[in-house]
């Protein structure tokens, strides 16, 4: 099994070493203490990246994941695992975890039982990537399994560190009413209840939630809304829902700098 981690622990002692060679080991048991220390860096770097991703889902709500599978998986593979990067499966996992995806527990958020189906299964979709994981890197696979198992507490504790700007879901109240202005063209700037006539500001968090969600499943509305053809058109949609959302956002900007709001 020795053999097997030297690899990795020639790669950091290298970049150690003045010569920026691999420095020879005498004996079993000092090859053994370099591969403790490694091991532990490697943790506590792992530790790091996950936990930001947990306080990033704690603000952001879905939004975030939904962003972090669109830029990370499209630039990296699933078990891309380096010394100063978990793999992305388990990164994945805590992350459907926070949303529920593996039943509810106190990494989940408050508020997400009631997403859209269609957002649901989306999520859903992913968990085959990341449960069960399966590592071919042995040296990598040990690491991971103490912080597998504790990923809900590290869920748990990004929810309570910023439990005043948490993302809370609204989704009938909320998101449902700023899907269908983004779907209609309109910049999700304003929350209107005609049947009690009553009106308010959302968020740029719930601004950027209802924009993903559009992106991931109304697409061919969004389409027919400028007559165009989403599956032939597909760059070009695109393009008009981001820039549509972006405007959301400057305006929400204006509107917080003219009321004062930090």
């Amino acid at each position: 099994m020795l053999e097997r981690y030297q690899a990795e622990v020639s790669a950091v002692s290298a970049a150690d070493s003045p010569s920026g060679q691999m420095p020879l080991y005498p004996n079993e048991n000092e090859l053994r203490a370099q591969i403790a220390v490694v091991a532990n860096n490697t943790v506590t770097t792992w530790l790091e990246e996950l936990g930001s991703d947990a306080v990033g889902f704690a603000l952001f709500g879905p939004a975030f994941f939904f962003a972090w599978i669109h830029l990370v998986v499209s630039i990296q593979l699933i078990e891309n695992a380096s010394p100063s990067h978990p793999p992305n499966s388990l990164r994945i996992k805590l992350l459907l975890m926070m949303m529920g995806c593996f039943g509810q527990n106190t990494a989940s958020l408050d508020g997400l039982d009631d997403l859209p189906d269609d957002i649901k299964a989306y999520a859903n979709n992913w968990k085959s990537t990341c449960d069960p994981l399966d590592l071919s890197d042995q040296f990598w696979a040990i690491i991971k399994t103490p912080i597998d198992k504790s990923l809900e507490d590290m869920g748990r504790v990004a929810k309570e560190a910023v439990r005043d700007w948490k993302y809370v879901n609204n989704q009938a109240k909320i998101i449902n009413p700023l899907r269908e202005l983004v779907i209609h063209g309109i910049p999700p700037n304003e929350i209107i209840d005609f049947e009690n006539k009553s009106f308010d500001y959302p968020g740029m968090i719930h601004i950027l939630n209802a924009g993903w969600q559009v992106l991931l499943t109304e697409m061919e509305r969004f389409a027919q809304t400028f007559g165009k053809d989403y599956k032939t058109n597909k760059i070009a949609i695109k393009e008009m829902l981001n820039s549509i959302i972006l405007k959301a956002v400057e305006l929400d900007n204006i509107r917080r700098i003219c009321q004062g709001i930090e």
